[in-house]
């Protein structure tokens, strides 16, 4: 009931009594009272709304979590004892509330008006969620519009296209994408080559756009064989670049060609003092300005191996066409390898070893 209405009804109850004597009097007072307190419970009923709550919005999105951001603006005269979030697949439900068909519920841990966030996990990778903001008081329970969200693709070890890309939406892992995993996933990680793409019968070439592949954490790099798996630097960047300043790995490249490499040093791969393994591989075809045209290592705590590997058509501006090492820590092993073909402006066409600090071994190879 509208207050000038409530004052008005008031009034006439108060010119109702009249002047009665003493005992009327008293009564009147009694039922005054009475009156105002029924007004003042109307008033407050009349006053009171469902809080205002604004529309959320997702922040910090990867394949399985979320945080929920929500505000609420107005309490509506009466506190929020309660708010939160309530989600669900779009495809199951694109308008959630609390107790619907699918419907997630996860409340914060605080109450009244303002900012809050609360995160949510569980989620399905390269799915939609709606999602609500909620608000409870004295009037009940109120609902922002709804919101969605989309999840990012699973991040995985398996490469399935030849796109250099990075793109957590798109449904599939570049061998970029599957390395910046591997670097950021601690300890020793292991990628493949799988899908469609890379088990037909026709060879796969990886041409780098995004420049080149860095290697910041132990991994091994398994691709299907040299004559089926190309990494082309596409004459514009260094193909591998291996460094971690803070600890020694162990990385590991086989069945792979790497080519069209071009750099300053190690225009196909550049090892900062890392355990290097190089196996049933090709090295061809790369270019440096300065020093070791296929591959250039150095490091006091390094090992090298060349296993079942050629290197060969590779130039340098300076020395070690083919390979130039600088130091070493451990053994520099060359084995039932070709070293063939290189060139080099300085000395070294095949390989230049500057400086190892350890026993070099070449077994069963032809360099030439």
């Amino acid at each position: 009931m509208p207050r000038s209405k409530l004052s008005c009804h008031l009034k006439r109850l108060q010119a109702g009594f009249g002047h009665s004597a003493a005992p009327v009097r008293r009564a009147r007072r009694s039922h005054q009272s009475s009156v105002l307190a029924i007004v003042e419970r109307l008033e407050a009923r009349v006053l009171l709304s469902a809080a205002t709550v604004d529309l959320p919005s997702a922040s910090s999105v990867t394949s399985s979590t979320a945080n929920l951001d929500g505000n609420i603006s107005a309490d509506g005269g009466s506190a929020v004892t309660e708010r939160g979030f309530v989600y669900a697949l779009t495809s199951e439900n694109a308008n959630p509330q609390i107790g619907g068909a699918n419907v997630i519920q996860v409340a914060d841990v605080g109450s009244g008006t303002g900012a809050f966030t609360v995160p949510v996990t569980g989620l399905d990778p390269l799915s939609s969620y709606t999602f609500v903001a909620y608000a409870i008081n004295g009037d009940g329970t109120a609902y922002s519009t709804p919101a969605t969200l989309t999840t990012l693709e699973a991040p995985s070890f398996v490469v399935t296209t030849t796109d250099d890309i990075v793109d957590a939406t798109d449904g599939r892992t570049s061998l970029r994408e599957a390395l910046d995993y591997a670097n950021n996933t601690p300890g020793a990680d292991t990628i493949t080559f799988g899908g469609p793409v890379f088990t037909d019968a026709n060879p796969d070439t990886i041409a780098l756009q995004l420049g080149q592949l860095n290697v910041t954490d132990s991994v091994t790099i398994s691709g299907a064989g040299a004559t089926s798996l190309t990494i082309d630097g596409d004459n514009s960047s260094r193909v591998f670049y291996l460094y971690n300043g803070a600890a020694t790995l162990d990385i590991t490249l086989s069945g792979m060609t790497i080519t069209g490499g071009n750099a300053n040093i190690g225009g196909g791969i550049v090892d900062f003092d890392e355990n290097l393994t190089l196996v049933d591989s090709v090295v061809t075809g790369n270019t440096s300005s300065g020093k070791g045209g296929g591959l250039w290592a150095d490091g006091f705590s390094m090992t090298l191996t060349i296993r079942r590997t050629e290197i060969s058509n590779n130039t340098a501006g300076d020395d070690g066409g083919g390979i130039y090492v600088e130091d070493t820590g451990g053994l520099l092993t060359i084995e039932d390898s070709t070293i063939s073909g290189n060139q080099s402006s300085g000395d070294g066409g095949g390989v230049y070893f500057y400086d190892p600090d350890h026993d070099v071994l070449i077994t069963r190879s032809t360099l030439s």
